[in-house]
């Protein structure tokens, strides 16, 4: 992955993760509380979603799917996110 995860990455999701760690009672909350909201972080690449969940980085994890990466990005407009992500050089 280079530019073009840019396209595909949640990067705000992933910075706040990771600020967290030293918050032990927000890190706890977003486990047990809004678990889902982590995982679907860790499903774009996040390596600190991926940490908070238990993980090794190189652990295999399910990659979110292109039509809910346009959901979430893209206000469900796949072909935008086909056409950002191809001129950056992805797949």
């Amino acid at each position: 992955m280079t530019e073009w995860s840019s396209v595909t990455y949640d990067n705000l999701g992933h910075s706040t993760i990771a600020r967290l760690h030293g918050f032990p009672k927000w890190k706890d909350y977003l486990v047990t509380e809004r678990r889902e909201l982590v995982e679907q972080v860790a499903s774009t690449g996040s390596w600190a979603a991926r940490d908070l969940l238990g993980l090794k980085r190189e652990d295999d994890f399910r990659v979110m799917s292109d039509e809910d990466l346009a959901d979430r990005f893209f206000l469900g407009d796949f072909e935008t996110l086909r056409a950002l992500r191809k001129a950056y050089g992805g797949p």
